[in-house]
């Protein structure tokens, strides 16, 4: 176990307080390169599995590792972490917001760094706009890049796609699914089941705090096309975006090398 390359978690259990435990006891193994939906009812214990794979609550049992080590606050510098709720700084400009962030993951970023890395989300000539001057969409995709400068082995995201257009939920499925590629394990928390079962190698389901399946989920599991991908086909935007995401990590990749 100790050499295996992606996420194990063993024996996890989870909870607050006095109270009863969350989590009872989850046990899971991915593979780097994998792109897993979580799903589950609320009150499942979805956004505590997060939090614990993230560190910001305590466990009173079991253990995680990333790349064959215990995912200690150093470990977590491997880590991005996309909330589905957490406020920007409106007052800075996205260039500023990623500098900042950049700073935080000790990687090198300069203005032509984030021009590219705008104008292959979509955004270009925004970078110097105040984030409060934003749309909900272009503040996700802000968010989504100031979590993968540092090519996180473990990106994780809680709801990504709620409240997005379809331009940029194309964005964001064509960013996700490169960074999967080039063997991060992209854990996302959703409720949509349609877009789960397009974009995903596996699924996990929880449910009164236990895993429930975790495995290849099949598109025939909802039956139900992607609007997502209708939109993509009518304006053809699918090889275009796939250019972009080809743009994006080339920028990353130049950004890595200067550490």
């Amino acid at each position: 176990m100790s050499n295996h390359p992606g996420l194990i978690v063993r024996d996890l259990v989870v909870g607050y307080g006095r109270r009863p435990a969350v989590l009872n006891g989850i046990d899971a193994d991915i593979e780097p390169g994998t792109m897993v939906s979580m799903l589950g009812p609320n009150g499942s214990g979805k956004s505590t599995l997060l939090h614990a794979l993230l560190g910001l609550i305590p466990v009173r049992q079991g253990s995680v590792r990333l790349r064959g080590e215990p995912l200690t606050a150093i470990q977590r510098t491997h880590v991005g972490f996309c909330a589905d709720d957490l406020p920007l700084p409106s007052l800075l400009t996205g260039r500023e917001f990623l500098r900042f962030s950049a700073v935080a993951r000790e990687v090198e970023l300069s203005d032509g760094d984030v021009a590219n890395l705008f104008e292959a989300t979509n955004m270009a000539g925004s970078e110097t706009r105040m984030i409060r001057e934003y749309s909900h969409g272009m503040k996700r995709k802000l968010m989504l890049l100031a979590n993968i400068l540092h090519s996180p082995s473990l990106l994780i995201l809680d709801e990504p796609f709620r409240g997005l257009d379809p331009e940029a939920q194309v964005v964001m499925r064509t960013v996700l699914n490169a960074a999967a590629e080039r063997g991060s394990i992209v854990l996302i928390s959703t409720h949509d089941l349609a877009v789960a079962a397009r974009i995903s190698d596996n699924v996990l389901v929880l449910d009164r705090g236990r895993i429930r399946f975790l495995g290849a989920f099949s598109e025939s599991a909802t039956g139900s096309a992607d609007l997502a991908d209708t939109f993509a086909g009518i304006v053809n935007s699918d090889d275009r975006h796939a250019m972009r995401s080809e743009q994006l990590f080339s920028t990353l990749d130049g950004i890595r090398t200067r550490r």
